[in-house]
């Protein structure tokens, strides 16, 4: 790979040609030929570019830092006029990584380069100094205005194609802006009011009411986000005026949205270690500090989310994957996302693989990758360490989880394998088959659109269970339970 050693010069900030757009896109373009950029995908959905290589930064930051500064951004839109919104987002940059005139990731790689252990080809604790200076940053970022912006903008599911969130600001002026905002979302989140720009809500006055909620229960890695788009296209052929559009609330995407997050993946690739074992925790047994929490940013999502429900009035849909681990009242750990949505009538999936592929009870042509497999595949590139010790309990209490669901249960077997059917257990209250005017549609969706083989109920009740379960699982069946 070609190293970029040539220093880019940036000028001073100027007020003068701040809010110049011509300025800011010829800036934006000449920093985007600089810096060669990557896609990371997670089930096969774009997602938004993140740098890969140290090299391309280059030591003095300043090409890392030009990049940021201006496409951090990017994706966020705001209900004014449109040669207003790239003023405000580099004052909302400014005031969320800016310390009078002092950027706050000034020397972020140089930094973590020389405090993250190398050439070490294993997993490492990140203690002391390290810790101290990875959590720093790390909550800088993930309290910001900015982040959080980003992130709503960008933790969408669905038909993102014919639907977008946008931002109302609350009493526009851009002066009042640059006295009031701090840069930290606790205190400015009461200036932004989502605006989800969605066709067919501007069609139907009925969907106004209430958002719908998917919850997606199921153990890490079982491929919890890249079911959600199946799930949210079936829907919308069982139900008249299903929603295309979702939020996710999803801690996977956190981690994509983190420029402090994937700078401190690529610091240990680029160290020679595998990666950091309390960068994310993923043992439930650990009492380790873990550098990034997704559990913070999760709360500041859903307190902002029931203020715009309560005071404002915004119908949301959500989509929720939540492993389910140790808890005494499972139903409160999601109890909030029912209240956001007003949704009665919420769909409840568990989605899983078995824990190794040589667990799993199905035959070849249904067999998963496992868990293990999918989790230490993905390990080094995501930055989080895979542990199975949460699979028995997150798997327990899925099942038990979805039975909350008032009519909508679903369990999917999910293969992880290209080429492999997946096995779709309905367990609804009314079948989504029965009586339905879109059987037909139904139907050819589960044979013809995705891998997923229909089951009317459990498989073990099912009169050819044998004809999805290996020989030597048979016992599963309740044919054959001994």
């Amino acid at each position: 790979m070609k190293n970029y050693k040539k220093k880019i010069t940036i000028k001073k900030f100027n007020k003068n040609t701040h809010n110049n757009k011509r300025t800011i896109n010829k800036k934006r373009n000449k920093a985007n030929k600089r810096v060669r950029r990557s896609v990371t995908k997670r089930g096969g959905e774009k997602q938004s570019p993140f740098v890969e290589n140290k090299d391309i930064f280059d030591e003095t930051y300043t090409s890392f830092r030009m990049l940021r500064e201006y496409t951090y951004l990017n994706d966020v839109t705001f209900n004014i006029q449109s040669n207003e919104n790239d003023a405000l987002k580099n004052l909302i940059f400014k005031k969320s990584f800016y310390n009078d005139d002092k950027y706050y990731f000034e020397n972020l790689l140089e930094n973590l380069s020389k405090i993250i252990p190398s050439n070490i080809n294993e997993w490492v604790n990140c203690k002391d100094e390290c810790y101290n200076y990875c959590n720093k940053m790390v909550s800088v970022e993930i309290n910001s205005t900015a982040y959080i912006l980003k992130l709503l903008t960008n933790s969408v599911i669905g038909d993102t194609k014919n639907n977008k969130i946008t931002f109302d600001v609350l009493n526009y002026n851009l002066d009042y802006l640059v006295k009031n905002l701090t840069g930290k979302w606790k205190d400015d989140y009461i200036f932004f009011n989502i605006n989800i720009i969605n066709e067919e809500i501007m069609k139907n006055e009925e969907t106004l009411k209430n958002g719908r909620l998917i919850m997606g229960f199921g153990p890490s890695a079982s491929g919890k986000t890249y079911s959600a788009n199946k799930i949210i296209e079936l829907m919308n052929l069982v139900e008249q005026n299903f929603p295309r559009f979702f939020i996710s609330i999803d801690g996977g995407i956190y981690r994509e949205q983190s420029m402090i997050y994937q700078s401190i993946v690529n610091t240990c690739k680029n160290n020679g270690i595998n990666g950091l074992n309390n960068l994310v925790s993923a043992n439930i047994f650990t009492n380790m500090k873990t550098i990034f929490d997704s559990n913070i940013i999760k709360k500041l999502i859903r307190d902002y989310l029931i203020f715009q429900k309560t005071q404002q009035g915004v119908v949301i849909n959500l989509y929720v994957p939540e492993t389910i681990g140790v808890c005494l009242d499972c139903y409160s750990k999601y109890s909030d996302y029912v209240k956001i949505t007003g949704d009665n009538n919420w769909i409840g999936v568990m989605i899983y693989q078995h824990k190794t592929h040589d667990e799993c009870i199905y035959k070849d042509e249904y067999k998963c990758k496992g868990t293990t497999e999918s989790g230490t595949e993905r390990e080094i590139t995501e930055g989080k360490k895979y542990s199975s010790s949460a699979w028995d309990i997150s798997y327990k209490n899925g099942n038990k989880q979805i039975l909350n669901a008032p009519n909508y249960r679903f369990r999917i077997h999910n293969s992880g394998r290209r080429g492999y059917k997946s096995i779709f257990e309905d367990l609804s209250v009314r079948k989504i088959l029965n009586n339905n005017e879109n059987n037909k549609e139904i139907i050819n969706f589960f044979y013809n659109n995705v891998s997923w083989e229909y089951i009317d109920g459990k498989v073990k009740n099912n009169s050819d269970c044998l004809q999805y379960i290996d020989e030597k699982n048979k016992s599963y069946c309740n044919k054959y339970a001994l």
